[in-house]
């Protein structure tokens, strides 16, 4: 079990994605920004932070076979036996010492049938090495500008390795491809960037570069009244409302939000997004307009609607209840609200 959660392939998944583009040259890279803090981190016994620093050296340097040795020892010394076999699994793939090798799989083995040891949640307070990845970005971004883009590809791994929440990196990687003119690999990275976050601020000029890719799906979203949509939390555009045509979306669930604000309606939707297919998320709601005096509490099929005298409710049948501020009236309205409909309740029956 990965109690750290820290960036390996078989947590994340990450490091497998990002090795399937094939690696730039590293020749020349000075990963000893990370392995020096790194070794002072063991020193404190800070394993986790040594094993993200190590796991991000690896990707900005490539498979080293000190690297990966130095690594299994960390996950050790952690007690993260699991992880320290899988490195030193690395290691002999990539050594070609053979007396090391042998080491190696001695201690695969030893691991293999040591009691598993017990690790305490305290180890897990560090996950993410954020200051080091903005670091590395920020690298990247330098050599971006000078156009040596594969060197800035490398720096960019190595960020999202140390804090895969760094989304904007998926991004910028597809842009380092987009300038060696490598399409698949840049519209790959562009997909990864829009599944993770497809109301980003730069999530349209994404959809630009994106707008012959097969593999997206066109969703619609519209509302009875124009209203905001959220995808994952995320507003789609801050400035603009319903009806949003055709919008691209890679495959994957997302959590969509459909919210009017001055109604104060709003609309969950789990929403199964299939490649190549054409999509509707739509809200059809209705507004209560209570214009009564005395003012009126007001229930539908039995919930209480605050204290809002217009409120939007979705499309449906309804049980209006109506009672005064002071008790001495009420009535009850049997309705059923379309649509785009303002329903305006002005007198007491």
């Amino acid at each position: 079990m990965n109690r750290w959660n820290v960036p390996t392939a078989t947590s994340l998944g990450l490091l497998i994605f990002l090795a399937g583009f094939g690696r730039a040259d590293a020749r020349g890279l000075d990963a000893s920004w990370l392995t020096k803090p790194a070794e002072q981190a063991i020193l404190n016994n800070q394993f986790a932070k040594a094993a993200v620093l190590y796991n991000g050296a690896l990707a900005l340097r490539g498979p080293k076979p000190a690297l990966h040795w130095r690594l299994a020892q960390v996950y050790t010394m952690g007690g993260q036996f699991t992880l320290a076999q899988d490195a030193y699994r690395s290691f002999i793939k990539v050594s070609k010492d053979d007396a090391k090798r042998a080491r190696a799989r001695a201690e695969i083995a030893r691991l293999a049938a040591a009691p598993a040891p017990f690790v305490t949640e305290d180890v897990a307070t560090q996950v993410r090495q954020r200051g080091f990845a903005l670091k590395s970005a920020k690298r990247a971004r330098t050599f971006l500008k000078r156009k040596q883009y594969r060197i800035a590809i490398r720096y960019y791994e190595a960020a999202l390795v140390m804090d895969n929440s760094l989304v904007g990196v998926f991004r910028l990687l597809g842009t380092a491809y987009t300038k060696l003119k490598d399409k698949k690999r840049a519209q790959a990275f562009y997909i990864r960037y829009l599944r993770l976050r497809p109301g980003g601020p730069l999530a349209d000029k994404v959809r630009r570069r994106l707008k012959d890719n097969k593999l997206l799906a066109k969703v619609t979203f519209r509302a009875s009244f124009p209203a905001a949509v959220y995808i994952n939390r995320l507003p789609l555009n801050w400035k603009k409302k319903t009806p949003f045509e055709n919008v691209l979306l890679p495959a994957g669930t997302y959590t969509i939000i459909i919210y009017h604000q001055k109604y104060h309606a709003a609309r969950k939707i789990r929403l199964r997004v299939k490649e190549g297919q054409q999509q509707t998320a739509e809200f059809k709601f209705g507004v209560l307009m209570s214009k009564l005096t005395p003012w009126a509490r007001v229930r539908a099929n039995g919930r209480d609607l605050g204290l809002w005298n217009e409120i939007g409710l979705p499309a449906g049948r309804y049980k209006l209840e109506f009672r005064s501020d002071d008790g001495k009236k009420q009535m009850t309205h049997q309705v059923n609200l379309k649509g785009g409909q303002r329903l305006r309740v002005t007198r007491w029956k």
